[in-house]
């Protein structure tokens, strides 16, 4: 009895080590198992994109849909960066190397279905869009390698994100920034000192008309205009050498580019966007300038108007191009500016800004660029509405021969053509000079008794003289 409860406690024993033992191992691989990646997550980390990848990045659907705020926006163009441009002095710490992604941080269409219909909309455009924008940026560089090419879109509905390319570069802004200082004049004058020099400024061009609206209120009070009401952080206005308003004072020469005015493509689709918005001008005010600009749509030489050159029939344009024609200016390259609004057949509206500059200050330059630039506008057109377009032309890639001069600007010869200067005969062709006899024979009839004949010699003959008429003889007698 006892040696049977002796085995009975030693059996126990064993079952409690054995318990004690298995509790350890369960232990062990719960720990082990959790620590350890699982299929899943591995599955996952495989899908997420490389570094450097072209396509746009996606971001939670928790990320704010609000439009960017002017000079708030990253340089990749997506929302809660900085603008980055180190002339600003709120921004001097952000330097603009950092300005040529052509990617945003976006919401990804696919990755939810908790978005309203018309964010699920807006974030789906603007993934095609900044699809286009990793495209356009490789053919800058293939097809046009020696120009810096910039670009900004924004869509002028609620949560529209500004997307670009090297958005925040710095370009001559020329002719494209006639609008900007209208509408602060408009803003500071009231539209009746305007409206007396619109058509001049934004059909015509109009330097010294331009220049009658920036005496309106003096060249400071624009770029205060500018920066402080509009948002654009990176545009200045310098010196305008058609009107009597002296250049700006050296707070605004010490943040520009001394000697140029200046602009960048995130700038001109931000001052769209507050243009059409309201955000700018009384609302009639910007429908009388809005008018301005529709009624001036098709000015200007072909090639001036990128933007709209390659869209459909019918498409809605408001903008203002600008260019530096060969010969005007100090600049030692090409620079075409084409900003603007345009409203798709499909009534979706964006503000577009494109602007190119380098190569040569010829009108081949000047071709070659606005090829491209009509390319990118079509596409990103395409991108926005879905339709399908025909965006290529034979000649957009050749480089050394992109097109004919535009015929409204025709090319002044250099040297007289020869056929409109008759040649003139250094001598007198032999055949106009007859012989004269350098003696005269003696007289036919008989000699005077005691008088010898008397032998005449004639002169001889020269070019200068003229020949003979029928009523002079050759022979003298005496």
């Amino acid at each position: 009895m006892r040696a049977s409860s002796v085995v009975s406690v030693r059996t126990q024993r064993i079952w409690s080590i054995l318990r004690l033992v298995a509790a350890i191992l369960a232990v062990f691989f719960i720990l082990a198992a959790s620590c350890g990646p699982t299929r899943d997550s591995q599955s996952t980390a495989a899908d997420q994109p490389a570094v450097g990848d072209s396509q746009p990045s996606n971001v939670s659907t928790s990320s704010s849909l609000s439009p960017s705020s002017p000079g708030t926006s990253s340089a990749n163009g997506g929302v809660g960066g900085t603008s980055g441009n180190s002339s600003n002095p709120s921004n001097s710490s952000n330097p603009t190397s950092d300005t040529n992604s052509s990617s945003s941080s976006l919401p990804n269409p696919s990755s939810s279905t908790t978005l309203p219909p018309d964010q699920l909309r807006l974030a789906s455009i603007e993934a095609r869009v900044s699809t286009e924008l990793a495209v356009l940026e490789r053919r800058t560089a293939e097809w046009l390698p020696h120009v810096t090419f910039g670009i900004a879109v924004q869509l002028l509905e609620p949560g529209g994100n500004l997307l670009g390319i090297d958005e925040n570069e710095s370009f001559v802004s020329a002719s494209a920034a006639k609008p900007y200082w209208m509408t602060s004049a408009i803003a500071a004058v009231g539209l009746e000192a305007v409206e007396p020099h619109a058509s001049a400024i934004l059909c015509l061009s109009n330097n010294a008309a331009a220049g009658s609206v920036i005496d309106t209120t003096g060249i400071d009070a624009i770029n205060e205009f500018l920066h402080n009401t509009a948002g654009m952080n990176n545009t200045f206005l310098l010196n305008w050498s058609f009107s009597s308003s002296p250049p700006a004072s050296e707070q605004w020469m010490s943040l520009g580019r001394r000697g140029f005015n200046t602009t960048t493509t995130r700038d001109a689709a931000t001052f769209y966007r507050g243009l059409y918005s309201g955000d700018l001008l009384e609302a009639e005010d910007a429908d009388a300038m809005l008018a301005w600009m529709a009624e001036s749509a098709d000015c200007g030489p072909q090639f001036t108007k990128p933007l709209a050159s390659r869209l459909p029939e019918g498409t809605q344009i408001w903008h203002k191009s600008g260019w530096l024609p060969p010969g005007c200016c100090t600049v030692e390259t090409a620079t075409l500016n084409d900003f603007g609004i345009v409203e798709a057949l499909d009534a979706t509206t964006y503000s577009i800004a494109l602007a190119t500059s380098g190569g040569a200050v010829s009108y081949t330059s000047y071709i070659q660029q606005s090829n491209f630039m009509a390319y990118a506008s079509c596409r990103i057109y395409t991108a926005i509405t879905s339709e399908q377009l025909n965006c290529d032309r034979p000649d957009d890639r050749n480089i050394i021969n992109p097109g004919s001069p535009p015929t409204t600007v025709p090319a002044v010869p250099t040297t007289v053509p020869p056929a409109t200067v008759p040649t003139v005969p250094t001598i007198v062709p032999p055949a106009t000079v007859p012989t004269v006899p350098t003696t005269v024979p003696p007289a036919t009839g008989p000699p005077a008794t005691g008088i010898p004949p008397i032998i005449l010699e004639a002169p001889p003959t020269t070019l200068s003289e003229a020949p003979p008429t029928s009523s002079e003889t050759s022979q003298q007698t005496l």
